[in-house]
């Protein structure tokens, strides 16, 4: 599995990790995601542009982590938040 550590000012572990499906899902190690904010798109109520976990980093659409861009964030029940990278080179990953 491929793990890119983010900063936090509270120096927290918060992280990006991809699971055997290639999918990339926001983690934190004990309590490091138990308070954040959720931003929607304007004028929606479901589509995310934002999640902003205490201490940052504060993730949105177009945010570049290591050689990646953001493009899409979903939170699926049960799972947590799903971030879809886009290689700046331009492939999904």
């Amino acid at each position: 599995m491929n793990r890119i550590d983010l900063p936090n000012r509270y120096r927290e572990h918060i992280y990006l990790e991809q699971d055997d499906n290639g999918d990339w899902w926001l983690e934190g190690e004990g309590n490091a995601l138990a308070y954040h904010r959720v931003i929607f798109s304007e004028g929606s109520h479901d589509k995310i542009h934002a999640v902003d976990p205490s201490g940052g980093p504060f993730l949105c659409i177009g945010y570049v982590v290591g050689d990646k861009t953001i493009t899409n964030i979903e939170f699926i029940k049960g799972k947590g938040y799903k971030v879809t990278l886009k290689n700046l080179h331009g492939e999904t990953d």
